[in-house]
C-alpha cells in the first residue's frame, strides 16, 4: 500500500455529501483514501497529518469553458459598454487571432493555466482554436479535456479544418490528466456535416465533443430567418452559405446526444427541449448583456449545469470561484450547495469525469483546495460553511492535484509535501 499521509481542517465540503467539521482528509498515492471526522479516522497519524487549522477544504474547482488561447485579450472587455454588440465583439477577437503571434498565444496559454491554478481550478475544459494549448498543459500540472475547435460554413471550409482536425487527433494523444476532444464551433459557424461527422467520429473514438449554442438572439434569428447581423458578418468575412445551416437549435442538441458525450455551453435563450450537459458563464453573460439565463427551469427539466468562465475576451479575470459567488449574488433562492456543486461535481461530470473528480469521494483522484477562514469570522463559518464560501471573498491558499502539492500557503511545506 502506497504511503498515506491526511491533512485536518476546521471544515471539509465532500460536495457529495454533508459539510464536516474538524474533518480530515487522508491520501494514499494519487486517491482519496478517507474523509471524515478527526476522532473517528483511522488512518490519521500524528506524523503524517497537516494541520491546516482555520481552513475550508473542497474539491478542486472545474472550469468547464474557457479559452486559455485567448488569454491574451485581458484588455478587451475595457473597450464595450454594455450591451456588448455580439458582432462588433467577434470581430475584434478574429483581429487578435490573426495578429498574434505563435510565441504570443503559447505565452498566453501559461499565464492563464498559472492563474487557473492559483484561483483553485484543477480541471478545465478547454476550447483551443488549433490544439495548441494540449503542448502547454502536457507540462502542467493543470487537469484538462483539450476541445480542438473545428469552424467551417462552407463546404470548403468545413473540408479544410476537418483534415486539420484528424490530423492533430492522429498526432496528439493526450494522456490521463489531458484527453482530447472536438468542438464544432456554434451554429452559425458549423456546417450541418460537419457537425454530423464530428459527432461520430467522437462516439465512436469515445473523444468528448462541445459546442456554443443559443448564446444570442443574433443565432437564433439567424436560424430562424436566414438573415440578421450575423449574416452580413459571415457575408463580410467570405463564409457564408445557407445551405449549410442546422435547421434550430433542438438539431444541435441531437448532434450532442449522437456524440456519446456532447456538451452544450452557454444556453443563453433555450427554452423547451433541454440539453444533458450545459456549461453557464455569468459573468460573460452579464457583459453582454443578455437577458435572464432559464437555468433553473433547464435544471428542472434534467440538464446538469456546470459554471465555467470563458475567455479573458469576455471575462475580467479566470476566478471559478467568482462566478459561483456572482450566482449566489444574483440569484439568492438557489442553495449555495448547488451553486458549489456546479462549480465542482457538475463540471466534472459535464466534461466526462464525474466517476474520478468533483467531490472529496474515497476512491476519486486527490485533487482538493483550501480557503483560509479568518479567525474573526470563525462563529459565522460554522453556521454555514458553504454559505461563507460563497458570500465572502476568501481567497484561494493550497491546492493539491493528485496528491501532490501544486500550491502551498506554508514554504515549510513544499519540500516535504512534494516527495510524497
Amino acid at each position: 500500500m502506497n504511503h498515506v499521509w491526511s491533512v485536518r481542517a476546521r471544515w471539509i465540503l465532500p460536495v457529495d455529501r454533508p459539510p464536516i467539521a474538524n474533518g480530515v482528509l487522508s491520501m494514499t498515492g494519487d486517491l482519496i483514501a478517507e474523509v471524515t471526522w478527526a476522532k473517528e479516522s483511522r488512518l490519521i497519524s500524528k506524523a503524517d497529518c497537516v494541520d491546516l487549522g482555520d481552513c475550508i477544504v473542497l474539491p478542486g474547482l472545474v472550469n468547464a469553458h474557457i479559452h486559455l488561447d485567448l488569454c491574451g485579450l485581458r484588455t478587451l472587455p475595457s473597450k464595450f459598454s454594455t450591451p456588448v454588440s455580439f458582432v462588433a465583439w467577434l470581430q475584434q477577437v478574429i483581429a487578435y487571432r490573426r495578429s498574434a503571434s505563435p510565441d504570443e498565444i503559447h505565452d498566453a496559454i501559461r499565464q492563464g493555466i498559472a492563474e487557473s491554478l492559483r484561483n483553485g481550478v484543477t480541471l478545465a475544459g478547454d476550447i483551443s482554436a488549433d490544439g495548441t494549448s494540449l503542448i502547454e498543459l502536457e507540462d502542467s500540472p493543470l487537469r484538462a479535456v483539450v476541445f480542438r475547435e473545428v469552424i467551417g460554413l462552407t463546404r470548403e471550409r468545413a473540408r479544410e479544418t476537418w483534415r486539420e482536425a484528424v490530423r492533430w487527433l492522429a498526432e496528439r494523444r493526450g494522456n490521463t490528466r489531458c484527453q482530447l476532444g472536438l468542438s464544432p464551433h456554434a451554429p452559425y459557424s458549423v456546417r450541418r456535416g460537419l457537425y454530423r461527422l464530428t459527432a461520430d467520429v467522437c462516439r465512436r473514438w469515445k473523444l468528448s465533443w462541445a459546442t456554443h449554442l443559443a448564446e444570442t438572439l443574433e443565432e437564433r434569428d439567424l436560424l430562424q430567418a436566414r438573415s440578421g447581423p450575423l449574416r452580413s458578418f459571415l457575408e463580410e468575412l467570405g463564409a457564408w452559405d445557407e445551405c449549410g445551416l442546422c435547421r434550430d437549435w433542438q438539431e444541435v442538441m441531437r448532434y450532442a446526444e449522437d456524440s456519446g458525450h456532447g456538451l452544450c455551453i452557454h444556453g443563453n435563450y433555450l427554452s423547451g427541449t433541454a440539453p444533458k450537459r450545459l456549461v453557464w458563464c455569468p459573468r460573460t453573460h452579464a457583459f453582454f448583456g443578455h437577458e435572464p439565463h432559464p437555468f433553473r427551469t433547464l435544471m428542472r427539466q434534467g440538464s446538469v449545469i456546470a459554471l465555467g468562465t470563458d475567455s479573458l475576451a469576455s471575462n475580467p479575470d479566470l476566478n471559478l470561484l467568482a462566478e459561483a459567488r456572482t450566482v449566489l449574488s444574483r440569484h439568492p433562492d438557489v442553495s449555495p450547495e448547488e451553486i458549489l456543486r456546479m462549480a465542482t461535481l457538475n463540471g466534472a461530470a459535464v466534461l466526462g469525469l464525474g466517476d474520478y473528480l468533483g467531490s472529496l469521494t474515497p476512491g476519486k483522484q486527490a485533487d482538493w483546495i483550501a480557503v483560509l477562514v479568518p479567525s474573526q469570522e470563525q462563529l459565522a463559518t460554522d453556521a454555514h460553511p458553504v454559505r461563507w464560501l460563497l458570500e465572502s471573498d476568501a481567497k484561494v491558499s493550497d491546492v493539491c492535484i493528485g496528491g501532490r502539492w501544486v500550491i502551498s500557503s506554508r514554504a515549510e511545506m513544499e519540500g516535504s509535501v512534494q516527495d510524497r
